[in-house]
């Protein structure tokens, strides 16, 4: 079995309402000012993601939504119910991973133990870095203990980093 472990999905309807979805070209996230991500139709077109993983030859696909590493609470509960409802349409080809602001501490938590325990996503992606702060930050104390003793719970951390020069 083929799987693809960082696949990127974004609701369109999320796309939509931040701006960022366009039917025929790309858009370009961005993050304090500086582009961040390239948009385009395949991160939230699930019938073209279906025709690449063919292609490919993936048999499933691991789903994670980039927009929710940074997302508020409503928007990470928006994307982990569509997540939920992806992987229950394709239950053989994508699984989702739950998204929570992980700066919220126990409401993070909350969502979590929700997404997971009743949508039944698989696992957590957080990101390595929130708004400059390291995974081992004191700030992210609260978050982090209950999460590291949740041991059942599959957690996927994708390094991410930006880098500032200045010429």
């Amino acid at each position: 079995m083929v799987i693809d472990f960082q696949h990127h999905y974004i609701p369109v309807e999320l796309a939509k309402k931040r701006g960022l979805y366009s039917a025929t070209g790309k858009t370009m996230l961005q993050e304090g000012g500086l582009p961040a991500t390239t948009m385009h139709q395949r991160l939230y077109d699930l019938d073209l993601q279906l025709d690449d993983m063919a292609q490919a030859g993936v048999d499933l696909s691991v789903l994670s939504c980039l927009l929710g590493w940074s997302a508020p609470l409503e928007e990470c509960r928006f994307i982990n119910d569509d997540l939920a409802a992806i992987q229950k349409k394709y239950p053989r080809r994508f699984v989702g991973l739950a998204q929570a602001p992980i700066l919220d501490g126990q409401a993070a938590l909350a969502e979590l133990r929700r997404a997971i325990n009743d949508l039944g996503l698989r696992g957590v992606t957080i990101t390595s870095q929130v708004n400059g702060l390291s995974l081992d930050s004191p700030k992210l104390h609260d978050f982090m203990r209950p999460l590291a003793r949740s041991m059942w719970w599959f957690l996927f951390i994708p390094l991410w980093c930006r880098l500032v020069m200045s010429i």
